[in-house]
């Protein structure tokens, strides 16, 4: 199976659509993903805007990809599709066999980050939403974390969804 191969699937994204327009400028680009940042008892905003899902069923793996001028934001979760009810995956730096998931962020200055725990829900099958709170890792001991939701985003499934890219 393809997916033994996939140490992390959540940096691959993140440096793959931090360069460019990214699939937020995709014509398929659809639904809406919201990630603000925490960190020092502030809240900003990262990312607010249209992205992109892709389900592989061979690698039980669903993606998705959103980016702005400010960084891009991806993640990837072991699942299979239908969900069937809301369900919550465990954010880990890499991708365990199943129900897991790995989150990265990747800021316009090319600084990436790779989430360290936390949790995201989703629910849904041809559409999915939900939400999600994932601690970053970094060197100033700020602790800061990514928090957000998604909705109504459009899933696509098998070669159109470009499985082999990872």
């Amino acid at each position: 199976m393809r997916w033994r191969t996939v140490v992390t699937a959540a940096l691959p994204l993140a440096l793959a659509v931090g360069c460019g327009g990214g699939p937020g400028s995709e014509a398929g680009a659809n639904g809406d993903l919201r990630a603000d940042r925490v960190a020092g008892g502030r809240t900003s905003r990262f990312i607010d805007g249209p992205a992109v899902a892709t389900y592989c069923p061979d690698d039980s793996l669903v993606t998705v990809v959103a980016v702005s001028r400010d960084g891009s934001v991806g993640f990837a979760v072991r699942t299979r599709l239908p969900l069937g009810h809301a369900r919550s995956f465990a954010v880990a730096p890499s991708l365990a066999e199943s129900s897991s998931a790995a989150l990265a962020l990747r800021l316009k200055s090319g600084v990436a980050r790779i989430g360290a725990s936390g949790w995201i829900r989703l629910e849904g099958s041809a559409t999915i939403s939900g939400e999600f709170d994932v601690a970053l890792p970094d060197s100033a001991g700020t602790r800061p974390r990514l928090t957000g939701r998604l909705a109504g985003i459009a899933v696509r499934t098998g070669k159109r969804a470009a499985c082999n890219a990872i």
